[in-house]
């Protein structure tokens, strides 16, 4: 079995109405078979990936997978399955696949097949692909693959797919866009990773929310509409510390300190218990809590010093109590979490360092803050914290004895979350909030110190220790105890407020010719009515009446370069069948879709029949009409109007025959048509609607002034269908169709 070609669709495809990635195997005919006939296939495959017996083919294929597999299925067949196993066992919850047949006419012996599956993020998908070839070859011929462990590549490409893939705060963030319908794009999808504030961030989380001038970007869980005024006053420890407190509300007293005796000095002024940290950090990255004295103080300096980007540490009185994060969106406090330090927990039987193994064994922990929790480090500080209890690293706790093995109550620590929204005192959600707002930030977290957070921070001595900005969201997602809070609504809901629109509306041309001229006359008329229009075509893309890139720019890398510009209200895309081919649509939904027409003289794509490819290519744009959009069709070609009467979306027919039969009984039913006739007004192209024939134009159709792209009476009724589709009135209609080309 061999991986001939990788093929990653964007958007629709030929394949499927989803991005999806093609595996194009080769099998020698020897080998073409079911796998019924393998001896211990079936064993093999349920010992290596056991959940795929509760995959389904299709709604009404329901039952045992493995059945099927010892009933008899295709190698592919089972690839597909085995990709998105693996991807699911990464985390990416998927479940579209198919397999295609197709020949090689070259080589009777040889067998092509396509494995059509659902990715989330594109390498983690070819990476899954890989592997379950690789999987697939060790069943058939152990003997060559001696040297494949799937146990050890498993785990590698579980690692891989835990760096490429989004931190609980994206997905989160992403599946509340999607539940509420807001386009998302992943603006880089490079593994470059990036300097941010004290960390990194990895260039993939990068996204937009909407297209257009309505898109929002996140930077998970940072988002576009904070302030890098707040972001950085929440940064600098110190000065958020004096402008919490000069607002009223409580916060350690605080001294800055350059060098270790300042450090000392400060804590003597006031006064034993202290916290040292560095002025500019993060993730509790550097921290000392609960130093006594000024040999603590001396030796923990270092620490916090290399922390930071300053060169300056934080001295700070040190507070009793708990640690609870309080999550601030829009203003309001939306969640209450408990952070508790990293520990293990004895159970009287296992050392110290067995009981770290098992608990890092929690699948949901791993290596870095993008994960759920993290895995705790067993260093010889951790060691020394435990000594200081009374254990060493081989030690064996009592059965449920508490061994803490960080000072700091932090999730990227190896902490662990517990909810507490429903226990918190309402005086410390007020507290929160105006801290959130003293310093400016529309999505913060407040970590508040506090005996007890039931009680009012006035009665029991709680205080502010950190305003954060980006706080972590999946620390409230999924909290190790305690009820789940669904804190990516609110976030989304502050950068779309309830109702509001996240769409510009889409105008997708497509067919076997005047595509470009069509597509140029849309976005002339629209944007003779004011409107900022993003136009994609074979002869570059535009915005407004300027040419921005040139080249052939019809494919999906342009429709995404168009929608991803802020500037537009609406974009125009023409839709080359190539571009199809290659990658899929570069959008998900149009509002109104137009077919020029459609003709056999296109040469073959894939050894696939003309007009039967054809008849798939305009079906993907076609299909991709929203439910209240249009479709605009060529009534004088007769595939054009096959495609209407079995079209679910509402049909807007032109043509230029007066009489044409097949407007004549869509307008009968209820349906519009622009057609060129000579009526009561002249010669021209008239709008048929509701009986009424409208006068859209009336003159000669013009050309460009420079003699370029000539457009004929056709290319000019699709471009009037299309705009009536999208409501414009007939008048500016009228005007841009007069003004095309004089500019």
């Amino acid at each position: 079995m061999k991986i001939l070609q990788t093929q990653v669709y964007r958007g629709a495809n030929l394949w499927a109405p989803v991005p999806v990635i093609r595996l194009s195997l080769e099998i020698s005919g020897s080998e073409v078979r079911s796998t019924d006939l393998i001896p211990g296939f079936y064993e093999k495959l349920a010992t290596a990936l056991p959940l795929m017996d509760e995959h389904q083919c299709s709604p009404i294929m329901r039952g045992s997978f493995f059945g099927r597999v010892r009933e008899g299925i295709t190698l592919h067949h089972v690839a597909q399955h085995m990709v998105l196993e693996l991807q699911n066992i990464a985390g990416q919850k998927l479940d579209c696949g198919k397999t295609c047949l197709a020949f090689d006419p070259g080589d009777e012996t040889i067998t092509t097949r396509h494995a059509v599956f659902q990715y989330e993020q594109q390498d983690v998908g070819i990476a899954a692909g890989h592997l379950a070839v690789r999987l697939l070859e060790f069943f058939l011929q152990p003997e060559r693959e001696r040297n494949f462990d799937f146990v050890s590549e498993l785990k590698e490409f579980k690692r891989l797919a835990a760096s490429l893939s989004y931190g609980p705060s994206t997905r989160a963030l992403v599946a509340e866009a999607r539940r509420r319908d807001i386009p998302v794009l992943r603006l880089d999808d490079s593994q470059e990773r990036v300097q941010l504030g004290r960390g990194t961030r990895a260039l993939r989380s990068l996204l937009q929310f909407g297209y257009g001038k309505y898109q929002r970007r996140i930077w998970a869980p940072y988002i576009s509409t904070e302030s890098h005024l707040a972001a950085d006053i929440a940064l600098n420890k110190d000065l958020t510390n004096r402008l919490v407190r000069d607002a009223g509300l409580p916060v350690p007293q605080s001294i800055r300190a350059r060098d270790e005796e300042s450090a000392v000095a400060a804590a003597r002024e006031i006064g034993y218990p202290v916290v040292l940290k560095p002025l500019d950090g993060n993730h509790g990255r550097g921290v000392g809590v609960n130093l006594q004295d000024d040999a603590a103080v001396r030796a923990h300096y270092p620490l916090a010093g290399g922390e930071t980007h300053t060169g300056t540490v934080l001295v700070e009185k040190f507070i009793p109590g708990n640690t609870y994060r309080i999550l601030v969106v829009g203003g309001r406090a939306v969640a209450v979490t408990e952070e508790v330090p990293a520990h293990v927990v004895g159970d009287g039987s296992h050392t110290l360092r067995q009981l770290v193994k098992l608990t890092n064994a929690d699948p949901r922990r791993g290596h870095g803050s993008e994960n759920l929790l993290v895995r705790i480090r067993l260093d010889e500080t951790a060691i020394g914290i435990a000594q200081k209890q009374g254990y060493g690293a081989d030690d064996v706790p009592p059965a449920g004895k508490h061994v803490q093995l960080v000072r700091t109550a932090h999730i990227s620590l190896g902490g662990i979350s517990i909810d507490r929204t429903d226990e918190v005192h309402p005086h410390n959600m007020l507290v929160a909030e105006q801290a959130a707002q003293v310093v400016g930030l529309q999505v913060a977290g407040i970590d508040l110190i506090a005996p007890d957070i039931a009680q009012s921070v006035r009665e029991n001595g709680g205080a502010i220790c950190e305003v954060n900005a980006g706080p972590g969201l999946g620390l409230h997602i999924q909290p190790v105890e305690g009820k789940p809070r669904d804190v990516a609504r609110p976030v989304i809901e502050l950068l779309f407020a309830p109702g509001a629109t996240s769409r510009v509306p889409i105008v997708a041309v497509t067919g076997t010719g005047g595509t470009t001229s069509t597509s140029q006359i849309i976005a002339h008329i629209l944007s003779s009515t004011g409107r900022r229009v993003g136009l994609a075509t074979s002869d570059g893309t535009y915005l407004g009446g300027t040419h921005l890139i040139p080249g052939h720019m019809n494919g999906s890398d342009s429709a995404r370069t168009i929608l991803r510009n802020p500037a537009i209200d609406t974009a125009v895309l023409e839709i080359g069948y190539d571009g199809i081919l290659a990658s899929g649509l570069g959008y998900d939904r149009a509002e109104v879709v137009v077919i020029t027409q459609i003709s056999d003289r296109h040469s073959n794509f894939d050894g696939l029949d003309n007009l039967q490819l054809l008849g798939r290519l305009n079906a993907v744009v076609a299909n991709s009409v929203n439910a209240e959009g249009s479709i605009v069709l060529n009534a004088d070609d007769e595939r054009c109007t096959e495609i209407g009467t079995q079209a679910r979306q509402r049909v807007m027919y032109f043509s230029m025959c007066a009489g044409n039969p097949a407007v004549e009984k869509h307008v009968l039913a209820g349906g519009r048509a622009v057609v060129h006739q000579r009526g009561a007004d002249g010669e021209g192209l008239y709008l048929l609607d509701g009986g009424r024939a409208t006068l859209v134009f009336t003159r000669d159709i013009p050309t460009r002034s420079d003699g370029r792209d000539r457009y004929s009476t056709a290319t000019a009724l699709a471009a009037t269908a299309a705009c009536v589709a999208l409501d414009l009135d007939s008048t500016s209609i009228g005007l841009g169709l007069r003004t095309f080309g004089t500019g």
